[in-house]
């Protein structure tokens, strides 16, 4: 979520670090591959821009699903009424 946040936030200024969030530094071979590419310093702008916007923009509600499947197809359905709704 908080990565796609970040893109929106980056789309929205056609900001052109837009490229580098895009890479995935998940594994270390990313990491060392792609590292050297990286402003640490402007990823970290942008982390607290989107820790802001969260902060400010949306409510969050806790609930327990036990069943894994169950906890994937509420996840699914959730994800598919948001990107329906035009006001979200």
């Amino acid at each position: 979520m908080r990565k796609n946040i970040g893109l929106a936030l980056l789309r929205e200024s056609n900001d052109p670090f837009l490229e580098k969030w895009n890479l995935d530094l998940t594994s270390r071979e990313a990491r060392q591959k792609h590292g050297p590419l990286i402003d640490f310093k402007r990823q970290r702008v942008i982390e607290e821009a989107v820790t802001d916007r969260i902060r400010r923009t949306f409510s969050f509600v806790p609930f327990s699903v036990e069943d894994k499947d169950a906890r994937f197809e509420l996840k699914s359905r959730i994800i598919s009424t948001l990107s329906l709704c035009d006001g979200c």
